[in-house]
C-alpha cells in the first residue's frame, strides 16, 4: 500500500469524523491485489492482516465497501471506482450505499446550456461556437437505459 492511504488513516484515527467516504482503483478487488484489500472474514479466522479494510476499522470505523461506476449517477463518463464508507463505532447507523439512476448523461447533454462568461471566452483558445461544435460531434458512448 502506499504512502497517502496510511496518511488518510492516521488523519482519520486522530480526527475521528462521525463518517467517512474513501475511493480507490476497482483493481483493489482482483487477482492478488485483493489481498491488499481485505474483508470483514478475516477477522472471523483470526487473521488481522495489514489490509486496507482492517487499518481502517481499527481506525475505530464499521467500514462497507463496493465497486460503484460514476456513468450510473449522472457523470458523463465510464470510470469505476472502489468506494468505502466509514462510520464512528460510536454511532448507531446504517451504512447503505446509493443506488444509481441507471440514466446515461452523454458528454452532449452535459455540455448543453453551457455558456462562458465573456472573459473566460477571451481567453480560451476555442470560441463558444467551436466548444458546442465539438461537443455535438462527439458520438455517446451508449444510448438509452441500460441495465
Amino acid at each position: 500500500m502506499d504512502d497517502l492511504f496510511f496518511e488518510y488513516a492516521r488523519l482519520l484515527k486522530e480526527i475521528q469524523p462521525k463518517v467517512f467516504v474513501a475511493e480507490n482503483v476497482k483493481g483493489l478487488t482482483m487477482g492478488s491485489a485483493s489481498n491488499l484489500l481485505g474483508s470483514s472474514q478475516m477477522g472471523l479466522f483470526g487473521d488481522e492482516q495489514d489490509t486496507i479494510y482492517h487499518t481502517l476499522v481499527n481506525c475505530g470505523y464499521r467500514v462497507r465497501y463496493k465497486v460503484l461506476n460514476a456513468k450510473d449517477f449522472g457523470v458523463p463518463q465510464q470510470r469505476e471506482r472502489l468506494i468505502f464508507i466509514g462510520v464512528r463505532n460510536d454511532i448507531d447507523a446504517q451504512i447503505t450505499f446509493p443506488k444509481g439512476s441507471h440514466e446515461i448523461v452523454t458528454i452532449r447533454e452535459a455540455f448543453e446550456g453551457l455558456v462562458n462568461p465573456e472573459n473566460e471566452l477571451l481567453e480560451s483558445s476555442m470560441t463558444e461556437g467551436k466548444v458546442k461544435d465539438v461537443a455535438y460531434k462527439m458520438k455517446p458512448i451508449v444510448t438509452g437505459k441500460h441495465n
